[in-house]
């Protein structure tokens, strides 16, 4: 296997490297998922792998934002081990093709813009169609079709019985990939499958059938100081593009982070909010009770009344209230578990849930809330301490177009 794949490094660079790159940004997207948020399942392991924004894919949200290098980084992203490996295949065999035909540094050119046309032609196709800004896309495999499209080309063009030979296949390729972008979006309804790029097939293969026109013109220059050129332009493409990328992923996991204090802050005043009005209903519930001994005192009987001697009406004893705003309080608090029950806070969140704990089965009294507020108050500043650090590493990272707006203030 390491004989194999040295030497088919040494002769196909570019198809392997290319390859290579595909396999690192799935696996990074998968410790990404594992890290990041729950473990994937199997079925979307397999077949809808999340977490292409962070890695390059495209939307027309994206691209209104003037984010136009995932036109090529999305090319790089795959969203399933079987998008992956039929890509990989594909891949395999049209890239050492074209590799012989044109060498490495034009074959890695020629990646860089049958991705970056094709995926910028299908945007305006489907801006122009009405497609919705947030719908993502990514895969090679707009590169393969374009590929494939070549191929045909230079097949159609040879006028020999091989040159006919390569050209029937690759139009059946694309009928069958036309065909399977038709007919899989109706097993939807029945199993969730991830959709096909169509307009990114489609533009892919008309950039890619364009260059076929130029097959013999690159073929003879597959060695030039022009290949070399193309090539090295290829490379600073991509590296431009992973730079861009790589600062655009730091300000959404920015933006992420305040996105979830705020939610923390959020919840945190909603458990502060229900607790008080717990306990203020406890106290009006406790209060004709109050008076009604008050009013026995002064007469000097006990609180029963007697005929003749009865309490005023508004000593009425209240019903017990439901305790039904003290578990949506309990789900509040444990949604800020993961970011306030560990370190410096571990003990005021648990004391805090504590008290919650206790008032599902007794009112709240004048010493739970006390000791609520007592503990409830470094949860509450270590909150807003990490919201501020957040915000500030954002408003650092974010162009000022692009930064979300601060919570009113109350």
């Amino acid at each position: 296997m390491a004989r194999w794949l040295f030497r088919e490094f040494r002769d196909y660079p570019a198809t392997m490297t290319i390859c290579a790159l595909w396999i690192f940004i799935y696996v990074a997207m998968l410790l990404t998922q594992y890290t990041q948020g729950p473990p994937p399942t199997f079925r979307a392991w397999v077949l809808g792998t999340r977490g292409g924004d962070q890695f390059g894919d495209m939307t027309l949200q994206y691209l209104a934002q003037g984010q136009v290098w995932r036109t090529l980084t999305s090319t790089f992203v795959h969203y399933g081990l079987v998008h992956l490996a039929m890509n990989l295949f594909g891949m395999y065999q049209l890239g050492s093709l074209i590799e012989e035909w044109y060498g490495p540094w034009q074959t890695l050119a020629l990646y860089v813009l049958i991705g970056t046309g094709g995926n910028a032609l299908s945007a305006l196709a489907r801006y122009e169609t009405g497609s919705h800004p947030a719908v993502h896309s990514g895969g090679g495999s707009t590169v393969l079709i374009g590929f494939v499209a070549l191929c045909a080309v230079v097949g159609w063009r040879a006028r020999t019985r091989i040159g006919d030979f390569l050209r029937g296949q690759m139009v059946a390729i694309l009928i069958y990939t036309a065909l399977l972008g038709l007919v899989l979006p109706l097993f939807n309804y029945l199993v969730r499958v991830p959709s096909i790029d169509n307009w990114g097939h489609a533009c892919g293969a008309i950039v890619g059938g364009i260059f076929g026109f130029a097959h013999r013109w690159l073929e003879r220059h597959a060695k030039s100081a022009f290949a070399r050129w193309a090539g090295g332009a290829a490379v600073v493409l991509l590296l431009t593009a992973t730079i861009a990328q790589g600062h655009e992923a730091r300000v959404q996991r920015a933006r992420e982070r305040v996105a979830q204090r705020q939610q923390t802050l959020r919840s945190l005043s909603v458990v502060e909010a229900l607790y008080r009005q717990d306990f203020r209903v406890a106290m009006l519930s406790r209060a004709p009770v109050r008076r009604g001994i008050r009013f026995a005192a002064e007469i000097g009987t006990s609180t029963a009344p007697t005929p003749g001697n009865e309490a005023p009406r508004n000593t009425r004893i209240v019903p017990k209230q439901e305790r039904g705003v003290i578990p949506t309080a309990l789900f509040y608090l444990e949604s800020t578990r993961r970011e306030l029950a560990n370190g410096p806070t571990k003990d005021d969140f648990e004391r805090v849930r504590g008290v919650l704990n206790q008032a599902l089965t007794e009112p709240p009294s004048d010493a739970t809330l006390k000791d609520f507020t007592t503990h409830f108050k470094p949860l509450a500043l270590r909150a807003l301490r990490t919201f501020n650090e957040a915000n500030k590493d954002y408003i650092a990272l974010a162009p000022p177009r692009n930064r979300v707006r601060p919570l009113p203030k109350k």
